[in-house]
């Protein structure tokens, strides 16, 4: 009873079952050497150390938690709001209740005044094993609120506002409930299934882009055309004239006949699809907060985004991340801009440590780790390919060699816009960056 919970709370000692059988053998045996106030001290010891572990043990049971969630899809400086609704369906009140969860990593989500932050006690708080240093580690924190007197058969809701500051994923993993009896001796938690748990994602920063040139590279287009080609051979139908439209496209039959004026309207031929390849690793060690892979995800997301509005379907590639392995969608019909950005939205790169406490850059970044044979299959389904990466001539430019350098634009953050090959068309980076010098 008294081991130590997952935010970091223990019960009492005194209230563990062994102490409970020392109070009551101490009292029988100072009952039986005549030693009727000890007998009673340690009588008192025994009915408030059992009464606290068995109300501890019992106030959690029959108390549920449902937690809801107003969006769960979210780009930075925007809001959500997350609804708790607490029942206890058991007759006796609970003296006191607190709801627990974690933080989410790197800050991504942050609450209003409903909850306060606290420091737990050791890194058995994030559900992680102790490590042996972990003394000389500081505390992880965690988020809580505290409800007193919640009566039987009482349904509590707790509304939370929570604002989205930068890009990541909020896996709310670990909400817990925690009671115990009203002397503060004794506690216990009660987990609420991870299944019923939403899972909040944050998108890379929305900024202002320019699309024009992935239009005009794969799609040749006339200005104002915005890529798209309508096939003469298929009409989809007829609407009423407008003074827009141009006389060639009267339906002169169906004016004759019914002495009004149509225009023949075709089937829209989509534009090329574009298979965007991320060289995440290739950003890292460049600074200690990895501003400038920050940059490159808000850049690509607010360019998929955009191309999708557009009707323009993509497909992305990503290396071997923290979070998950080599992951490549390629761009088929049917795909959205929120799975690739929810892909964008978790990607940590392997780099780790990569800086002393003086700022010095310890290691060499390994590179990128793709699923080749994923990535030359979705390229053979796209119209171009886009590399994004810090060097043209880094170490995934054998890869680039494979998917045919004519068909890949390379966007390169550094290094200039030029590269030993040269088939590859190079970029600068920041040229996607709307009203950007060139």
């Amino acid at each position: 009873m008294n081991k130590r919970l997952q935010f970091g709370r223990a019960s009492s000692i005194l209230v563990s079952l062994p102490a409970v059988a020392l109070w009551l053998i101490l009292c029988v045996a100072a009952a039986v050497g005549d030693l009727l106030v000890l007998s009673a001290a340690f009588a008192f010891l025994f009915l408030l150390s059992g009464a606290a572990f068995l109300w501890g043990a019992r106030s959690i049971r029959h108390v549920t938690l449902e937690v809801a969630c107003s969006r769960t899809r979210l780009y930075p400086d925007m809001e959500t709001t997350f609804s708790y609704t607490v029942k206890n369906d058991k007759l006796l009140p609970l003296i006191w209740l607190e709801l627990s969860q974690g933080i989410p990593e790197r800050g991504c989500l942050t609450p209003d005044e409903t909850f306060e932050r606290y420091a737990c006690l050791s890194g058995e708080a994030q559900g992680q094993e102790a490590a042996p240093d972990a003394a000389d580690r500081p505390a992880p924190d965690a988020y809580r609120r505290t409800f007193s007197f919640v009566m039987g058969h009482e349904t509590l809701t707790l509304r939370s506002v929570w604002t989205a500051r930068r890009r990541g994923v909020y896996r709310m993993d670990r909400l817990m409930l925690r009671s115990g009896d009203g002397f503060g001796l004794s506690q216990v938690e009660a987990p609420c299934p991870p299944g019923k748990l939403p899972q909040v994602l944050v998108y890379p920063r929305s900024v202002p882009v320019d699309i024009s040139l992935f239009l005009q590279e794969q799609w040749r287009q006339s200005a104002g055309s915005a890529g798209y080609q309508e096939d003469m051979a298929v009409l989809r139908g007829l609407r009423p004239y407008q003074p827009s439209d141009s006389w060639k496209r009267i339906n002169w039959r169906m004016a004759a006949r019914t002495q009004e004026l149509k225009v023949n309207f075709y089937e829209t031929i989509q534009p090329l699809s574009a298979l965007f390849v991320l060289d995440g690793e290739s950003f890292c060690g460049l600074s200690a907060d990895y501003a400038e892979l920050e940059q490159a995800l808000e850049l690509l997301g607010s360019v998929i985004a955009r191309l999708f509005r557009r009707g323009v379907t993509c497909g992305l590639a990503l290396p071997a991340s923290r979070r998950y392995s080599a992951v490549t969608l390629p761009p088929v019909e049917g795909r959205s801009a929120a799975e690739l950005l929810g892909l964008l939205a978790g990607y940590d790169c392997l780099a780790q440590h990569l800086f002393a406490e003086n700022g010095d850059r310890l290691e060499q970044c390994a590179p990128s780790r793709f699923d080749e044979r994923a990535v030359l299959t979705a390229a053979s389904e796209a119209g171009r390919v886009y590399l994004i990466t810090c060097a043209p001539d880094g170490p995934v430019h054998g890869l680039v060699g494979r998917l045919g350098a004519a068909r890949v634009t390379v966007f390169a953050a550094a290094g200039g816009a030029s590269s030993a090959d040269p088939d590859l068309r190079v970029v600068p980076l920041r040229r996607l960056a709307k009203g950007a010098a060139i």
